[in-house]
């Protein structure tokens, strides 16, 4: 079920919402019952021969989990972790194993044919999460109700972000909750409308275009229209992961819960640092309490710690994916890190818009990699970027610019939206950039508006347009994750 459907808006969320509520003011532990029921339901809905493989890892997790509590036995930390992965390695990894055995030690094994299940990189590594802290004696013997929501409540469940077990377990017993807060609703609503916007406005309005750059084979991209296609996918990426998280913390809220921010205006980083700790926060945070301190962090030689540096962010590409690809792009992002490291050593200090603009066209290039389908064409986009294939002479750029039919048949531009000018590309680009980099985001709107009179009105106006575009058939990209 996508948080973008007639479905959802109308009939899941506010039936689970209302009877939530009902159910709360008679027993707590019904309410937590029943939202544990309704958030296996949204995940079943998506496809429900996945619904054993998160109920046997939630089974599993509470058993060791419970466990270590009492134990502090590092060999049960040790296995338990080891089979959180096993299931991960498997749906996730094996045939990119398979595919790398055959490539390099020329053998003919047969791929499998395997689906990844929803969201099993982020259950995955939330449990994993709660087993080391368990070792650790940091969390609390819990029931099995409040630890299966913690794991599968389903605003945060399929694409994040990655909770903690402190950060949500106590708020489900929380005698406030048993009452409905219009100001969380007002504040809910006014949040998931903004992400619902940035979702189905923005990001899938994006989508033609970065199809026809990355995934249609064409001989080739000139710099023109790789630069395009690029510009589309950054912005796209940005977007659709913006809107999902404004979506699941507007969700969250309407049952007066609150998970943390994911997500904080990224594009606006003076350095690789500063992104994470503004992209998908959560995921940076696992990275450095659960990979990075545990290495060693950088209570260690200078050198050490740029091991740990480059050794987190490895661990973070492939968490995203199967490929080399994805393994350039942690590799880069680890880089990036470590240059910053190195940088604050001298006495340079630039201008705070050229290390933005530095860090944003930085970021840029290793988006290439994570969207690319594959290593060799990734290379070739970035290739045209450098202008190292073609580049079309300015008479060319005039041709291109023209509307419709009176462009070259042979351009990737004509199989866009019903042939509309590439100047629309251009425009929705920069549209996209100003809001990125000049507006403000959506908390900063949110604490604007609340307790305005007209909010209200105006949530109501930008649902009713948002709801125009709905009809376009999308997945968030963090799906695929």
């Amino acid at each position: 079920m996508l948080f973008n459907s007639h479905v959802y808006i109308f009939l899941f969320l506010p039936i689970v919402t209302i009877i939530y509520f009902t159910l709360f003011k008679k027993n707590v532990n019904s309410a937590v019952i029943f939202l544990v029921l309704a958030s296996l339901f949204f995940y079943a809905y998506w496809n429900p021969k996945f619904l054993p493989i998160i109920l046997l890892s939630i089974f599993f997790n509470y058993f060791v989990g419970g466990l270590l509590l009492k134990s502090k036995s590092k060999r049960t930390l040790i296995w338990g972790i080891i089979l959180n992965l096993l299931p991960l390695i498997f749906f996730k990894y094996s045939n990119f194993i398979i595919h790398n055995i055959n490539m390099f030690f020329s053998q003919d094994i047969a791929r499998i044919k395997v689906t990844l299940p929803l969201a099993i990189s982020f259950f995955t590594f939330q449990q994993i999460a709660y087993l080391v802290d368990s070792y650790k004696g940091v969390t609390k013997e819990h029931n099995f109700a409040s630890y299966s929501l913690f794991v599968s409540f389903f605003p945060q469940l399929v694409a994040g972000p990655i909770v903690h077990h402190k950060q949500m377990i106590p708020q489900f017993y929380l005698k406030n909750n048993s009452r409905v807060n219009y100001r969380n609703i007002n504040k809910g609503i006014t949040i998931f409308v903004f992400g619902l916007m940035k979702k189905i406005v923005i990001a899938d309005s994006f989508t033609t275009f970065v199809a026809n750059g990355f995934d249609l084979q064409y001989k080739q991209l000139d710099f023109f229209e790789s630069w395009i296609s690029t510009f589309c996918y950054t912005f796209q990426l940005y977007f659709d992961f913006s809107g999902y998280c404004d979506m699941a913390i507007g969700s969250a809220l309407l049952f007066n819960i609150f998970i943390p921010e994911n997500f904080n205006s990224p594009y606006k980083s003076k350095n690789i640092q500063e992104f994470w700790q503004r992209w998908h926060m959560t995921l940076g945070n696992w990275l450095r309490d659960y990979v990075y301190i545990p290495l060693g962090g950088n209570r260690c030689s200078r050198s050490k710690e740029y091991v740990n540096l480059f050794i987190t962010f490895i661990v973070g590409g492939i968490w995203h994916g199967a490929g080399w690809n994805f393994l350039i792009w942690g590799l880069l992002h680890g880089l990036g890190l470590i240059f910053i490291k190195m940088f604050k050593f001298t006495k340079v200090r630039l201008p705070s818009i050229l290390a933005c603009i530095i860090t944003f066209f930085y970021v840029h290039f290793t988006w290439v990699f994570f969207r690319a389908p594959s290593f060799t064409r990734a290379k070739h986009i970035i290739f045209s970027m450098l202008g190292l294939n073609e580049i079309k002479t300015p008479n060319d750029w005039t041709s291109i610019l023209k509307i419709g039919k009176d462009r070259p048949p042979s351009h990737w531009l004509d199989n866009v939206s019903n042939g509309e000018s590439p100047l629309f590309i251009i425009g929705l680009i920069l549209a996209a950039a100003f809001i990125s980099f000049l507006l403000p985001n959506t908390n900063q709107i949110n604490k604007f508006l609340e307790g305005k009179r007209y909010t209200p009105f105006l949530i109501a106006l930008l649902l009713s347009i948002t709801l125009l575009f709905i009809t376009r058939r999308s997945e968030f990209l963090y799906f695929q994750f």
